[in-house]
């Protein structure tokens, strides 16, 4: 209390509670805190007072920041943010001029992707709004051996006969933003979010005085080993606040890139690999956090990148996509020889605690992580796609191919996803587990960027006849597979004999009525048929949103020389999706609403177009 009317001998007082510090004393412990609270209650005169024995004071409250009494070890984080700001102010070091657009943090869009909409049809998007409190510009910079433009003249730090402020907090620096990263890494949630918040207000504010070098030790000696362990101790089960303080971590993490664009440049991979560590986790609330980040890191800056940053972030989406197709789903099987065409895999020994030999969670995670990447590229695309080089389009391309093939190939496999669905996994859907909703949304995308391409050189001029043949050859061969599925669902309809027991929803652990349902075959033929109507209304889809509507904007000159082709191909879409408005027999609600879609008059409109110009 008699702090301010001591003028010497606190080099002695503060020995005295460093000592006490290192004890396990936990009445000592409680002495220091008590006594350091009445130092820092008041306002900067007591720091004043101490001049070179404020570096005793620092490591005072480092050692009671990693105490166990949860007050003493928070209030010595919150006292260690005062004396950064005081020794900040004493050395004149620049504060970030505040972004006038970032008076609030920006939004991340969390799309809700559960498990069982990743393996069905349908997704929902949440909005998650994250305020980052940004200061605004105090003071210039000082001679602190950071990068300065040179066109400010900063003031000389402030320094009495004793002490350099400038030079304390410089050789500090590490030291106090370690112990803040160590805070927001303790188990309890209040350390952890006043932790968070003072080591990124201190990188937002006083970053600007840091040196490239610097940086680069903060990245990789500070904040990836902190996101690190934040990414194990989820894995291990440990708790956190919550989730939305890991997304405020993320999206500190992606501001302060935002914040020091030209000097961190040089450090983008580095901040991809933290991202993309956290989508990689296998743990689905993380990857959610990843991937937004992700996203908000590309819309941010893609008007920034050039070409060697877009080629690093494309990169580690390619590998980010390909690490995390669940390939799980079709290496739980082993080959065995057998006559029947179903008995041509088989399952193998299930671990002691699950009928499966995969990690469920973690498999279903990478499902939902494919929908999420996919319809980031897509969003991509829509923002950055002129500043793009045409080898990044095919890059793109050639990443969505690969999930694309991984779903299609696995969707065709009913009896390896039925035994999957018989042995446990997401037996509460009421349909086969599949990656339907992969296969189309892929499929969708490719064709949405071929047409895109051909327009992007055709509003330039220029007419590229490659680019257009990619986009009609992907109509011809979606229409081509609309028509196989249909022809089969012909064919059933038309030698089922019980069709309307067929058509029934099948239920996994519902008992069977007869002998004939018991049987492999039977299960199989009726889950087919099942399949094939959600297949071929998701093929309807495709037409009716992602090819019919951009056949419709081509002008019929261009394609003069396909344009019969593309008639007799119109004409057996129209044909295909009448009968499917005729005969179909959906059970799911989802689906059902697919067919409120109705291309088939756009497609007239179309083909009377077509005439109209041969007539002509």
């Amino acid at each position: 209390e008699s702090a301010p009317s001591i003028k010497s001998g606190w080099n002695v007082i503060l020995n005295v509670f460093a000592r006490a510090s290192e004890e396990d004393d936990l009445n000592k412990i409680r002495i220091v805190h008590a006594g350091i609270q009445k130092l820092m209650s008041g306002d900067s005169s007591s720091l004043e007072l101490l001049e070179e024995d404020i570096v005793l004071l620092i490591n005072i409250l480092l050692k009671q920041a990693k105490s166990q009494m949860e007050d003493v070890a928070i209030n010595a984080i919150v006292n260690l943010g005062k004396v950064v700001s005081f020794l900040a102010d004493k050395a004149n070091l620049r504060k970030r001029a505040r972004r006038p657009s970032q008076s609030e943090g920006p939004a991340f869009q969390q799309e809700d992707v559960s498990a069982n909409k990743t393996l069905g049809d349908t997704q929902q998007r949440e909005v998650l709004t994250i305020e980052i409190k940004e200061q605004q510009q105090v003071t210039e910079p000082s001679n602190t051996g950071a990068e300065t433009p040179k066109e400010v003249e900063r003031p000389q730090a402030i320094t009495s006969k004793y002490v350099n402020y400038a030079e304390i907090l410089n050789q500090r620096w590490v030291l106090i933003l370690t112990c803040f990263s160590s805070g927001v890494c303790d188990l309890r949630p209040n350390i952890q979010g006043k932790s968070l918040e003072l080591l990124f207000k201190v990188l937002l504010e006083y970053g600007v005085n840091f040196i490239a070098d610097f940086w680069i030790v903060l990245f990789n000696g500070v904040l990836k080993q902190m996101f690190d362990e934040i990414n194990y101790s989820v894995q291990a089960g440990r708790s956190f606040k919550d989730m939305n303080f890991i997304k405020h971590a993320y999206q500190y993490l992606v501001e302060i890139f935002l914040s020091y664009y030209d000097i961190l440049l040089p450090l983008q991979q580095n901040l991809l690999d933290i991202i993309s560590t956290a989508i990689d986790v296998n743990d689905e609330p993380l990857s959610k956090i990843g991937i937004n980040a992700l996203k908000y890191l590309t819309n941010k800056c893609g008007m920034r990148f050039k070409t060697d940053e877009w080629e690093v972030l494309l990169n580690s989406l390619n590998r980010i996509v390909v690490k995390n197709i669940p390939t799980q789903l079709m290496e739980a099987l082993r080959p065995r020889e057998a006559e029947a065409p179903h008995q041509a895999v088989v399952l193998p020994p299930p671990t002691p605690n699950s009928r499966l030999n995969f990690n469920v969670k973690s498999c279903v995670t990478k499902c939902v992580v494919q929908l999420l990447l996919i319809g980031g590229i897509r969003d991509l695309l829509e923002l950055h796609f002129s500043r793009l080089e045409e080898r990044f389009i095919v890059q793109i391309l050639q990443t969505l191919e690969l999930s694309y093939k991984f779903a299609k190939e696995f969707n065709e496999q009913i009896y390896l996803r039925y035994s999957l669905w018989k042995n446990g996994f997401l037996s509460d859907l009421k349909h086969l587990p599949g990656l339907l909703k992969q296969e189309t949304d892929s499929l969708a995308c490719q064709i949405t960027i071929r047409y895109k391409h051909f327009i992007f050189y055709r509003e330039k001029g220029t007419v590229r006849e490659d680019l257009l043949n990619n986009f009609l050859s992907m109509c011809f061969n979606i229409s081509a597979e609309l028509s196989k599925k249909v022809n089969s669902l012909r064919d059933i309809i038309k030698n089922e004999k019980n069709l309307k027991n067929l058509q029934k929803p099948f239920q996994i652990n519902q008992p069977a009525t007869s002998a004939e349902e018991e049987s492999v075959d039977y299960i199989l033929k009726k889950l087919k048929f099942l399949e094939l109507e959600r297949e071929i209304n998701n093929l309807k889809l495709i037409i009716s949103t992602n090819i019919i509507p951009n056949l419709a904007q081509l002008d019929p000159e261009l394609i003069r020389p396909k344009l019969t082709e593309i008639n007799f191909m119109l004409l057996d879409m129209m044909q295909n999706l009448i009968f499917i408005r005729s005969h179909s027999c959906l059970m799911y609600a989802s689906l059902s609403e697919l067919l409120a879609v109705e291309p088939e008059s756009t497609i007239k409109d179309i083909l009377k177009r077509y005439h109209e110009y041969l007539i002509r």
